[in-house]
């Protein structure tokens, strides 16, 4: 099925819920377990970090991801995040509850030993891992004269279906450029907010979010200072058959612009703007990054996406020429393409 089809009508179809991916959680563990002092056996105390070999891969120096258990209460989380010397950089709750990321004072591999056994009121807790994008953009204006389209037989499609104004993808990337002759008409604008009014309207903690964010400086413009998105953004929907540039493969759709990093992106960000994009109404987000380890967050957010909001993930496979995809690819979601 040609791919602008695929994506039309795939994320207009009921979902159906799938296996958590990763590990399960985890019961939990008495209190007198969670620490070494007074001759507790080192055998009964069970580590809940996702991935103990975390360290071989780059991570935000002072952020976490934690999930607490639901039966701790706000009170009780209250007073674990004084006790830890943390406190709350982003909220899960509209995809995954109890799930946070947290900033944290002292060094993210003290804090993880530390804490590591702290089952009694943490599910998991996990490092922020640093992705990149994959691919290096070349300078000359006519890369790759759209070759990619005839592999997908996108002329076929586009004889049944160009795309719809409607429809909105999230470009998760490093910003898009709104003014772009081929793309302004194509960019999401959001219904709810008052351009340039200092307010949030929509009551989403956004402020004059217009067409996007920026989770990475953490504003309301994200305009591209690298340029991997603006190509992104053009490859998948740049307006079609208007006599300029090129052509996505959907010459019609609205285009939500999340900035995440220039080359060296934090997974924090990455999923600040997933939530983002499903509560705002995007069934498909592309994403052309990767690295880090497995992360039960990054993994049970793709989940609620499809499951919560019948959002599709596309993900890149990676550039290394190996046979296995990187992560967010790997991760095994009916939802990911």
């Amino acid at each position: 099925m040609p791919i602008a089809l695929l994506l039309a009508g795939f994320a207009g179809t009921t979902v159906l819920s799938s296996a958590p991916d990763g590990p399960a959680p985890r019961a939990a563990v008495d209190v007198d377990v969670r620490d070494a002092a007074g001759g507790v056996d080192n055998d009964a105390r069970v580590s809940i970090l996702t991935d103990d070999d975390w360290a071989r891969f780059d991570v935000v120096p002072n952020r976490v991801f934690v999930k607490f258990r639901p039966e701790l209460g706000d009170q009780g989380r209250s007073d674990l995040l004084d006790e830890m010397d943390a406190e709350v950089s982003s909220s899960y709750g509209r995809m995954v509850p109890d799930t946070f990321c947290l900033e944290i004072e002292e060094d993210v591999a003290d804090f993880l030993n530390r804490h590591r056994f702290r089952g009694d009121v943490l599910e998991y807790l996990e490092p922020v891992y640093v992705m990149e994008f994959f691919d290096n953009i070349p300078n000359d204006a006519n890369w790759g004269s759209l070759y990619g389209m005839n592999r997908i037989n996108a002329p076929a499609a586009w004889d049944d279906h160009v795309g719809d104004e409607d429809f909105s993808i999230a470009i998760i990337d490093s910003g898009t450029d709104p003014s772009h002759a081929d793309l302004a008409d194509n960019i999401w604008s959001n219904p709810n907010e008052i351009l340039g009014n200092g307010v949030d309207d929509d009551g989403n903690g956004l402020i004059d979010d217009s067409y996007g964010w920026d989770f990475y400086d953490n504003d309301a413009n994200p305009a591209d200072q690298n340029g991997h998105g603006t190509h992104t953004a053009g490859t998948v929907g740049a307006r079609g058959n208007n006599g300029i540039g090129v052509v996505g493969v959907m010459w019609r759709c609205n285009l939500m612009v999340f900035r995440v990093g220039n080359q060296s992106l934090s997974s924090q960000a990455i999923l600040d703007s997933l939530q983002a994009a499903c509560v705002n109404g995007a069934k498909v987000s592309n994403n052309s990054y990767g690295g880090g380890g497995f992360s039960s967050t990054f993994s049970n957010l793709i989940q609620s996406a499809g499951n919560n909001y019948e959002h599709i993930f596309c993900a890149a496979a990676g550039n290394g020429g190996t046979s296995s995809a990187s992560y967010p690819a790997a991760y095994t979601h009916y939802n990911i393409i």
